[in-house]
């Protein structure tokens, strides 16, 4: 008796698993057990003046910026900008979380472990990355904060200058370099509220194109051995 495998159909389901291994972004870091909670943060593509000195304005730019994504935005969670007005700390904006609940950026690599940390002065990996899961050609940004995430030339502020970081880096500078005029335009870095891993752990892309590989080697040579 011959057994007719769909072999033509799994390789291009193979080749399509592939293809989507670097493509798009990660919204629930791989190393995460099903229920570990967890924070996104990201620097956005687009760029904005520092002039308000209201808190508000940059949480519904970064909240935008999030939306534009509709991986991002079916998460249904809140963004709030890293960054200080003469008013609100970036530490006190961002909230306190957790020690077990770890910052990712959108490749799935850990920014930091907790919120006390990322504002210790470096952090595991640079932010880097923006919603697309792309970097900016610029890795300027405004944060009008000190490394402690206490505000220093906070965004908005009378002198017209504010504090600018660097998503490039993963020491002090990330969160304070500089201060530069406030009408130009840079990025600001995004983060979101508490997130919880589904109850089924999810597959990574590469390990989903690993295993169609090896179905195939597998039904190949079960078909190939059904013929003798």
């Amino acid at each position: 008796m011959k057994f007719a495998w769909p072999f033509p159909m799994l390789l291009s389901a193979a080749f399509a698993l592939c293809g989507s291994m670097h493509a798009g972004i990660i919204t629930v870091p791989p190393a995460l057990a099903p229920g570990a909670q967890y924070r996104l943060v990201f620097v956005t593509s687009d760029a904005t003046n520092a002039l308000s000195s209201v808190i508000a304005d940059y949480n519904a730019f970064v909240t935008s910026e999030a939306n534009s994504i509709a991986a991002l935005a079916n998460l249904s969670t809140t963004w709030t900008v890293i960054a200080s007005t003469p008013t609100v700390n970036a530490v006190v904006n961002v909230g306190a979380t957790g020690n077990a609940i770890g910052i990712y950026r959108l490749d799935g690599a850990l920014v930091a472990p907790n919120t006390t940390s990322m504002f210790s002065g470096s952090l595991s990996n640079a932010v880097l990355l923006n919603q697309n899961g792309t970097q900016n050609s610029s890795g300027t940004v405004w944060t009008g904060s000190s490394p402690n995430g206490i505000r220093d030339f906070g965004l908005g502020h009378s002198t017209s200058q504010a504090d600018f970081g660097g998503s490039t880096a993963a020491d002090h500078y990330w969160l304070s370099s500089d201060t530069f005029p406030t009408d130009y335009q840079f990025s600001v870095y995004a983060i979101s509220g508490v997130l919880t891993a589904p109850g089924t752990a999810t597959p990574e892309p590469s390990t989903l194109g690993m295993t169609a590989v090896a179905a195939i080697a597998f039904c190949a040579g079960r078909r190939h051995s059904m013929r003798r």
